[in-house]
């Protein structure tokens, strides 16, 4: 993991932050943070061997692409779009609210476990100090 870049956007003690990370199977993750006194985005792009996600509009929306012949340039292989859908992005929070009480009530699992949550909470902290362990 090597963080590449930060701003003290809103707060100097929650800086946005950008790293390049080392994922488990060998793969990269570039994570670019904004400044966001500009503007607000929020967009992850992931491109794997043969698909594209793309989840775009402040996560609103996702694309999905396949690898495919291009229909303008015979013989190249390029992403081509085969779906695209409106997310519930925005009830996030009545979901997660829902979610919890659900399992309080009626043992349903959670969306995410305790352990997973501690998880993000400690890559990002690594994150946040430049250091990958």
């Amino acid at each position: 993991m090597e963080k590449i870049g930060e701003t003290a956007d809103f707060y100097d003690d929650d800086p946005s932050v950008s790293a390049l990370l080392t994922m488990r199977s060998g793969g990269n993750f570039l994570l670019r943070h904004i400044d966001c006194r500009k503007f607000d985005v929020f967009e992850l792009d992931l491109t794997f061997e043969r698909k594209r996600i793309r989840i775009c509009e402040l996560g609103t929306v996702i694309e999905e692409y396949s690898v495919g012949e291009n229909e303008v340039f015979t013989g190249y292989r390029t992403l081509n779009k085969y779906a695209e859908y409106s997310t519930d992005h925005r009830k996030a929070m009545s979901y997660a609210v829902a979610n919890i009480r659900n399992n309080l009530d009626h043992g349903e699992p959670l969306a995410c476990t305790l352990d997973e949550s501690f998880d993000a909470v400690r890559t990002c902290s690594r994150i946040l100090r430049g250091r990958a362990g």
